[in-house]
C-alpha cells in the first residue's frame, strides 16, 4: 500500500538467475530425463511461490518492503530473453 516505488537491483538479479535456470535447461543440466517446461516447472513455480512469500511477509529482522513482483518480473524476463540474447552473441 505504500506510494513510494520500491526500484533496486534485485530485479536484475532475478532476471539473471532465470537466463541461469534457462541456460542449465537448455545445455541438460537442469533435470536429467525430463523434457521441455516439465524441467523448468518446479523452478519456475519455487521462485514465484518465494517471492510472494517474502512480499507479503517480508524479510525476518528488517522493516523493509520486498519488491516481490519485481522479482518476478524479472525472473520471467530472463526466461524468456535468454535465446533471443544468445543467438546474437558471437
Amino acid at each position: 500500500g505504500s506510494s513510494v516505488p520500491l526500484i533496486g537491483a534485485s530485479g536484475a538479479i532475478s532476471g539473471l538467475f532465470g537466463s541461469v535456470v534457462m541456460w542449465m535447461h537448455d545445455t541438460g543440466q537442469l533435470a536429467r530425463g525430463r523434457r521441455g517446461s516439465r524441467a523448468l516447472m518446479p523452478f519456475v513455480i519455487m521462485w514465484v511461490v518465494t517471492s510472494v512469500f517474502f512480499g507479503f511477509f517480508g524479510v525476518p529482522g528488517s522493516d523493509a518492503d520486498v519488491a516481490w513482483a519485481v522479482h518476478i518480473a524479472g525472473f520471467m524476463l530472463g526466461l524468456l530473453l535468454y535465446r533471443p540474447v544468445v543467438r546474437y552473441i558471437p
